[in-house]
């Protein structure tokens, strides 16, 4: 939200301002040419005006947000979700009790029916007891132990996963419960989380080598004579404001039912499809070089094909939501796949240093996408 307060404040400068040329092109021209000092005065002064309108907009922002924040922590809602919660213990389910032999629990079986029939023939009672088993019992007597088998086995399979599961996320007080986990679960796998470093490393690091190097660099396709602002020096703003919006929006998505991660017991296969989830983000690269970009046709390495400002704008944020909505994932599943507050807090710690590198990374990368974009020459600079 602070990046799209930003870009609200430039377009609304950009506004008010006395007009100047038609892009940001145009202005670099006209300080350019061998004009008066008039011109270089007038140009001068409009510069002034639009620095200190961006200045009092973007003070006017921070004190609203420093407000903000000084009345959200008086909030019942905000003291309810940051007090301290009561670690609870790791429950495993308990197997259900093994069957009883004892006759008379009424659990015979079918090898169980001769020894009884030959104990019968020395005592009455005991052939009163025989004479009373059917094949009624002797069949609800073996579906009961069938069903007492399957709810054991379920029982440990679902004993097995909560101890050996990549997502065993509860803070365990049992100390032989959490032995048993730590037993395990390194084992398992030495590097837990690399998966989901390499992806947000992987996600950030895409986002800045595109934006805003070359994404600023795309102009409308709209040349007509009377077209509006947003066509001309508001075209590059505009694009500002709605990758943040974008942005945003895929942050917000994870609160939503249907886009929830699981943060109960993730799993390996749900690290890996984050992970194909920002290679296939590389697509960007070659749809945004199909844009509007200042570079002759005859020298582009890719043809034009994104002539409408509408598809361009939706691209933007297209690629804005898919970066939030990723990276939120990543940064939420990240210490759910741990185990104890400690681990947990370190997985945070390293996940950020990975968000940073990938953005180091991102802006090197992008001296690399504008030479892509000028690798058959056409550009000036």
């Amino acid at each position: 939200m602070a990046g799209a307060g930003v870009a609200i404040s430039q377009i609304v400068t950009q506004i008010l301002s006395p007009p100047k040329g038609s892009s940001y092109t145009d202005d670099l021209s006209l300080t350019g040419r061998g004009g008066g000092g008039g011109d270089r005065r007038n140009k001068s002064e409009g510069l002034e005006h639009s620095a200190f309108l961006f200045f009092m907009f973007a003070l006017g922002y921070t004190l609203l947000a420093v407000l903000a924040q000084a009345l959200l922590v008086r909030l019942p809602i905000y003291e309810f979700y940051t007090e301290e919660q009561r670690l609870q213990p790791i429950q495993f389910l308990a197997p259900p009790s093994p069957p009883s032999s004892s006759p008379s629990s009424g659990t015979l079986g079918q090898e169980g029916i001769p020894d009884l029939r030959r104990k019968s023939t020395s005592s009455a009672v005991s052939v009163a007891t025989a004479a009373t088993i059917t094949p009624t019992m002797i069949a609800e007597t073996q579906r009961r132990l069938a069903e007492e088998e399957a709810e054991q086995r379920q029982a440990e399979r679902v004993n097995h996963y909560r101890s050996t599961s990549l997502g065993a996320t509860a803070l365990a007080t049992d100390a032989s419960a959490m032995q048993l986990m730590m037993d395990i679960y390194p084992k398992k796998k030495k590097h837990p989380l690399v998966l989901l470093y390499i992806s947000i490393a992987l996600i950030y690091g895409l986002t800045l080598s595109l934006f805003p190097s070359l994404t600023a660099l795309v102009e409308s396709t709209n040349t007509a004579p009377d077209r509006a602002r947003i066509f001309g020096d508001l075209f590059v703003p505009l694009h500002f404001l709605i990758f943040n919006v974008g942005d945003w929006a895929g942050k917000a998505l994870p609160a939503l039912r249907w886009f929830t991660p699981n943060t109960t017991h993730p799993t390996r296969r749900q690290q890996m499809r984050y992970l194909v989830g920002a290679f296939v983000r590389c697509v960007f690269i070659p749809v945004f070089l199909m844009a509007n970009l200042p570079i002759p046709e005859s020298t582009r390495l890719l043809p034009l094909l994104i002539r409408r400002d509408e598809v361009w704008f939706g691209l933007m944020f297209l690629f804005a939501v898919s970066n939030g909505y990723l990276g939120s994932m990543v940064m939420m599943v990240g210490p759910a796949c741990v185990l104890g507050g400690e681990n947990k807090a370190r997985a945070g710690v390293k996940l950020g240093f990975w968000l940073t590198a990938g953005l180091a990374f991102g802006s090197v990368a992008s001296f690399g996408v504008r030479a892509l974009m000028c690798v058959r020459g056409g550009c000036d600079t």
